[in-house]
Parts: structure tokens; sequence; C-alpha cells
């Protein structure tokens, strides 16, 4: 958790995410839309995820 709470401080924007998610997509692209430019970890292409599929 202390990950997560380092990785959110450091940008205003944060989605944590998993690449062949479509729900996942529609939120990256909603957020983009509203002219944000999130900071996207991939959860799933991160080498030391706890799930890594």
């Amino acid at each position: 958790m202390d990950t997560v709470m380092s990785l959110g401080a450091e940008k205003l924007v944060v989605i944590f995410s998993k690449s062949n998610c479509c729900i996942c997509h529609s939120i990256k692209t909603l957020m983009s839309s509203f002219g944000a430019n999130p900071t996207v970890y991939e959860l799933n292409e991160l080498p030391n995820s706890w799930r890594n599929n």
C-alpha cells in the first residue's frame, strides 16, 4: 500500500490499469477527453506486479 500511496502522491491524476481491460481503456479515454494527462501504471506490465495476468 505504501507503493501505491507514493506513486499516487507524485502526480495529479494517476490511473492503475490493466492493459487488456476494456473498462480501464474507457476510463483512460474519458480522462483524456477532459484534458487530463494521467499517469498510467499498467499493473500487468510492471515487473513486480502482484498479479501478472
